[in-house]
């Protein structure tokens, strides 16, 4: 309601409509700039699809979307489905995107199929090359990204499990993808020098990495989503200048979910040589 007041009746029927996922888990979102909020929440059942599949419509996302939701949800047995809803303030107003995400680690060759049975042109050859960089053989995360007047966005997110006697490997892997996909080399020397303050080789974690396609083309960036990140580490990799106010976004995000830390510290490198991040904030 801060960021965006214009939502506040929309919040409050979104509650309503996804009350029993939110009252289990829900996560809050900010950008660092405080212009994207929104919160996120899980189901597992045929009737939570149907409602994800009611708001879409209420949200007047395109049908071809809509469509293709449902058949990655009928594909998917609408089993371990995630749903992210975002408003994103612009110069002419707020748009809104939902992003439905399912967690069922299909094998790269199916989980291919089966996003181009929706999207026949949909260049996944990119999801193809990064699982090889990756050395991956399975898809973590599935995902359809719904947003008005646009086509919609798919995207595959893939695991990466660190203890230090995998951290330097998971490094170099991930380097490797970088190379190939982030566009601008200076928010990959940023990363660089900064991913062992975000990836601490003592501790076991897992990160994920994520592009996003859509039929006519590869989304110019690539993100990397790491756990457990408190809010003056996760802005390390930014200007001094805007370091400050980022963390003080973050230690905010952070309080509002009664946590320390955010659970999550999404780090995307795209064409600006300063990495665009988001933090996630559980709540119970």
């Amino acid at each position: 309601l801060a960021a965006v007041p214009e939502a506040a009746d929309e919040i409050d029927e979104i509650a309503a409509l996804f009350a029993p996922e939110l009252s289990r888990y829900g996560e809050l979102i900010a950008s660092a700039d405080g212009r994207t909020v929104g919160v996120l929440t899980r189901g597992e059942d045929v009737d939570f699809g149907a409602r994800i599949e009611r708001l879409l419509h209420a949200w007047r996302m395109p049908a071809e979307t809509a469509a293709a939701s449902a058949d990655l949800a009928a594909a998917f047995e609408h089993k371990r489905c995630f749903l992210k809803l975002e408003w994103h303030v612009r110069a002419r107003g707020v748009e809104r995107s939902a992003a439905i995400y399912y967690r069922r680690r299909p094998n790269v060759g199916r989980a291919m199929a089966i996003v181009k049975a929706g999207a026949p042109q949909l260049p996944v050859h990119h999801f193809q090359e990064l699982a090889r960089l990756l050395g991956k053989d399975t898809v973590h995360f599935v995902c359809i990204s719904a947003h008005a007047n646009v086509p919609a966005f798919y995207k595959m997110y893939f695991s990466q499990y660190l203890i230090p006697e995998t951290c330097e490997s998971v490094r170099l892997r991930v380097a490797r993808a970088l190379d190939r996909f982030a566009p601008h080399p200076a928010a990959v020397a940023r990363w660089a020098a900064y991913h062992d303050r975000l990836a601490p080789a003592h501790r076991e974690q897992t990160i994920f990495v994520s592009l996003a396609l859509t039929p006519q083309k590869l989304n110019p960036s690539i993100k990397i989503d790491y756990p457990n990140v408190a809010p003056n580490v996760a802005v390390g990799a930014l200007d001094a200048a805007n370091q400050a106010a980022v963390a003080a976004q973050f230690e905010s995000l952070s309080a509002r979910a009664g946590r320390r830390e955010l659970s999550f510290l999404g780090v995307r490198l795209g064409r600006a040589g300063e990495p665009a991040l988001k933090g996630y904030a559980d709540f119970p």
